[in-house]
């Protein structure tokens, strides 16, 4: 199932493109695949929603769709949303769901303004969020807040806190790549204050350390 456009497009200014250059999008679904990081924080973020047959998800951020389409495949009873901004990378979302045999509401607006097609039992993301500008990334997790149902859950895996001096070195190609003022807020650990911020809960369910900085998990509830 395909949706057009849903308000405004995302904007150079209020996040960058996966591997920040348009012309580098069609790389970026096969590199992904490539990279076994991916495949562990696709199953940390699996675990951590506790999917349930009938649940309504949102995902933000969805790039190529691959993580949805494995919820999909593994939960064919739930309902997916999965909104991007990037058209181009959005075709080759679509692309992946139709040879995979599955439905998802594939919807191009910016996450930073999540329309009102809610309410969402879960709203899940991973490695998008240090690709917003700070005033971007407190708008999209007001967006989520809004849109979860009571005792609905969001998870949300990205870069995280350096834990010591060699993360906080690697991260720097992080900030090359995505910009410092974008990337920069996660390596200080000010993303982590934000979901705070928002959320009555959240808190660090998984931390690892890659050859990019620290990925992390965090669990997040109204």
């Amino acid at each position: 199932m395909d949706t057009g456009p849903i308000g405004a497009t995302a904007s150079e200014d209020r996040y960058v493109p996966a591997l920040r250059f348009r012309w580098l999008t069609g790389l970026y679904d096969p590199l992904m695949e490539r990279w076994t990081g991916a495949k562990r924080i696709r199953q940390a973020v699996v675990q951590a929603l506790d999917i349930r047959p009938g649940l309504r998800l949102l995902e933000l951020g969805c790039g190529p769709g691959r993580l949805a389409i494995e919820i999909k495949r593994r939960w064919p009873g739930v309902t997916i949303d999965a909104l991007d901004g990037d058209p181009a990378i959005l075709q080759v979302a679509r692309r992946n769901a139709a040879d995979a045999g599955v439905e998802i509401a594939f919807r191009e607006t910016d996450i930073t303004g999540i329309p009102d097609t809610g309410p969402y039992d879960r709203v899940y993301s991973t490695l998008v969020f240090h690709h917003l500008n700070p005033a971007g990334k407190r708008e999209a997790l007001s967006g989520v807040r809004r849109v979860l149902v009571r005792d609905g859950t969001f998870v949300v895996a990205d870069f995280g806190r350096a834990r010591d001096v060699v993360q906080w070195t690697l991260f720097s190609a992080i900030g090359w790549l995505d910009g410092k003022v974008n990337t920069f807020p996660h390596r200080e650990g000010q993303f982590e204050r934000m979901l705070g911020d928002v959320f009555a809960s959240a808190r660090s369910v998984k931390a690892w350390r890659t050859a990019f900085g620290t990925l992390e998990v965090f669990v997040c509830n109204p």
